[in-house]
């Protein structure tokens, strides 16, 4: 085996700054890898086809040069810069890039930032179609300009256009997420056979192979890609700019992506599989923190196993990456509810992401129930997405001073036939009725509520209901909630019961 850096080293790359970094790769057993940096040496012999060193932990500055010798090869890397590093992980609402975000058609002009850097790991579902998948997507990591920022993910460039300007260091964000997959992709069977309620996901998988041959398995490929081929052809006839994302929204709705793709054994979307093929091939580059916004897929299988199973993830990425206060920042789903609206799994995936975050002291939850789409599963305002995702991770990873609080009811009490809910911060509604209550009475029914709102206390009430037992806000699929926190955050959505 000859001597290589793993693919996520190239020139422009921005290493993470004051936290040793890992520098890694393949070599052939025995022979020893020497990397340098700015004066510093680290060494590692390789054993098993790998090497794995820690350089000592630097401040931001570049450009600068890294030279990783094994022998008489040397690998040398320009231009590197020492700053902060997230990776953008996640599904669909993660992947889209900014050319196709409501703001691309602004941004992109302006996106010349050459210390905004961005890698995108290669998207490949098995070993096998590695090489193949490499060949397609340019190697390295890019900087930011007009050229360049319209295939970034959106969210992950708003979030680092941010942190670029409240911290001015170089910023570099690994992108590493594919559309439509459950976060049961994106772990070990290790991990998932850890715990005996989420192996759930391999009977699933099992379900969906049971019976299937080879061949049938082939040909259910071969149609599926003749199905990608022809929408791929359609949206190509579309000749409305996307510098109006919402006339090209509208001008696209109905060209339906083929949906789902089969199932089986090199099948992107089966449990471990890209923790396998993607994840693996960038840990542990040294980090700061993870982007998550995932959570859509798992609301239609189990999204009661899905506070588990986040957990489980980040316990295991931190492992990975070898840093135990690996920051997540996660997106809390918005709403959506095309086909079921008053449907209650995508609250119940908000409610878990809600309770992981708040008891993970290096995790922080960007609320945006306010930027979904009734009948888009993919919201275009990425924007505001990034730029709160941005605020929570600035206070909570870097701790800068901002009013990111988010609020719930510190008490629930029956007021005859209302029931008042009293919070730590002021409340407003923006609209000239109050939305997004519920309450519930003994029968189990839940009823939207009227509310009144005097600062930190909301009245609810519903006709008909002359004993409420509980309240919740914005926990049906579809949102419309409009109250906001006196910081300008929406209300995050919440369950209490009365006492």
């Amino acid at each position: 085996m000859r001597f290589s850096c793993a693919r996520i080293f190239s020139d422009h790359m921005v290493l993470q700054r004051n936290r040793p970094i890992a520098v890694f790769g393949q070599g052939p057993d025995g022979e020893t890898v020497e990397a340098e940096l700015l004066g510093r040496r680290a060494r590692a012999a390789c054993a098993g086809g790998k090497w794995l060193l820690f350089l000592p932990a630097m401040d931001a500055r570049g450009p600068l040069e890294l030279r990783v010798r094994c022998g008489a090869e040397e690998a040398v890397f320009s231009d590197v810069a020492l700053g902060e590093v997230w990776l953008a992980g996640g599904q669909s609402n993660m992947e889209l890039i900014l050319e196709n975000a409501k703001s691309g058609g602004a941004e992109i002009p302006k996106a010349l930032d050459p210390d905004l850097r961005y890698y995108h790991a290669v998207k490949t579902a098995s070993e096998a179609g590695r090489a193949e998948a490499e060949a397609q997507v340019p190697a390295g990591w890019v900087t930011s300009s007009p050229e360049t920022a319209g295939q970034f993910s959106a969210v992950a460039y708003h979030v680092a256009k941010r942190l670029r300007a409240a911290l001015g260091v170089p910023v570099g964000i690994v992108g590493c997420n594919w559309g439509g997959t459950s976060a049961s992709c994106w772990v070990s069977r290790k991990a998932l056979e850890a715990n005996p309620a989420l192996r759930v996901y391999f009977e699933d998988y099992d379900r969906a192979v049971a019976g299937k041959t080879p061949e049938q398995y082939a040909q259910e490929k071969a149609d599926y890609a003749a199905a990608i081929e022809d929408y791929s052809a359609r949206m190509a006839r579309v000749t409305i700019s996307k510098d109006d994302m919402v006339a090209y929204r509208e001008a696209t709705k109905d060209i339906v992506f083929p949906w789902p793709p089969p199932m089986g054994p090199d099948a992107y979307r089966r449990p471990c599989g890209l923790h396998e093929t993607m994840l693996a091939h960038v840990a542990p580059y040294s980090l700061r923190g993870a982007l998550w916004y995932q959570g859509e897929e798992d609301s239609g299988t189990h999204p009661e196993l899905y506070g588990a199973l986040l957990t489980a993830l980040m316990a295991e990425w931190r492992r990975d990456f070898r840093a135990e206060d690996l920051f997540f920042g996660v997106v809390q789903l918005p709403g959506f509810g095309s086909d079921d609206p008053d449907g209650e799994n995508w609250g119940k995936i908000r409610l878990a992401q809600a309770a992981v975050c708040a008891r993970d002291a290096h995790a922080a939850l960007a609320v945006v129930t306010d930027a979904g789409e009734r009948d888009n599963v993919h919201p275009i305002d990425k924007e505001t997405v990034g730029n709160r995702l941005a605020d929570q991770i600035l206070h909570g990873a870097y701790g800068q001073n901002l009013d990111v609080a988010l609020d719930a009811p510190q008490s629930a009490s029956r007021e005859g036939n209302a029931l008042a809910l009293r919070f730590g911060t002021a409340l407003s509604a923006r609209g000239p009725e109050v939305r997004g209550f519920q309450l519930r009475g003994a029968d189990g029914v839940w009823r939207w509520a009227q509310a009144e709102i005097a600062g930190p206390t909301v009245r609810l009430t519903a006709p008909g209901l002359e004993a409420p037992a509980a309240a919740r806000y914005d926990l049906t699929n579809w949102v419309e909630g409009n109250v906001y926190q006196a910081n300008g955050i929406p209300l995050p959505p919440f369950a209490a019961e009365a006492v």
